[in-house]
């Protein structure tokens, strides 16, 4: 919990480190979130349809799709997204999934758009540049090309996107034969 990913309280001695932390987020029923995507030291609790999301925890590369570079714990307060946020304007549709890698993350739309953000010092956002960028990007390739995804996953420093076609894209990490 270095970095608050697990919502504890540093300091909160009325709670024993090895058992599972409640924290209420407080969300009315049909808000409250019924997925989440774990990165390394970070969490993505979102709800399926909507754009509605609760991050907290590591956002060292901007993976936390916040627009900016600061942690989130449970001291300072978690980050959200919803229909307000910019990168969601004029977006239709919600969530269908979202992919935490390392230190990036993906968003898969109901609508198939993708979106990145975070670490894309190897390309592993697919965005077709080495930028990182700390709110999401819109990733165009596989839209330009008429294809439809059916998976998309990622790990440390890559991305691998799979077609209804069957098949498999990757992006990111070359050097170490990851991809």
């Amino acid at each position: 919990n270095r970095h608050g990913q697990v919502g504890q309280p540093a300091g909160d001695e009325h709670h024993d480190d090895n058992l599972p932390y409640f924290y209420d987020l407080q969300f009315a029923e049909d808000e409250k979130p019924n997925a989440v995507s774990c990165g390394t030291n970070s969490n993505i609790l979102y709800r399926k349809g909507t754009q509605r999301a609760v991050v907290i925890g590591n956002n060292t590369y901007g993976q936390l799709c916040c627009g900016h570079k600061n942690g989130l714990n449970n001291l300072e307060g978690f980050g959200e997204w919803n229909e307000k946020v910019p990168w969601f304007r004029g977006e239709q549709g919600g969530i269908k999934e979202v992919i935490s890698g390392n230190m990036h993350t993906i968003m898969h739309m109901d609508n198939d758009n993708l979106y990145a953000a975070g670490s894309n010092m190897r390309g592993e956002l697919a965005i077709g540049s080495l930028t990182s960028p700390m709110e999401p990007t819109k990733i165009t390739f596989f839209k330009d090309k008429g294809m439809k995804l059916k998976k998309v996953r990622a790990g440390c420093s890559f991305s691998l996107f799979l077609t209804e076609e069957g098949r498999v894209y990757g992006s990111g990490n070359w050097s170490t034969g990851a991809v």
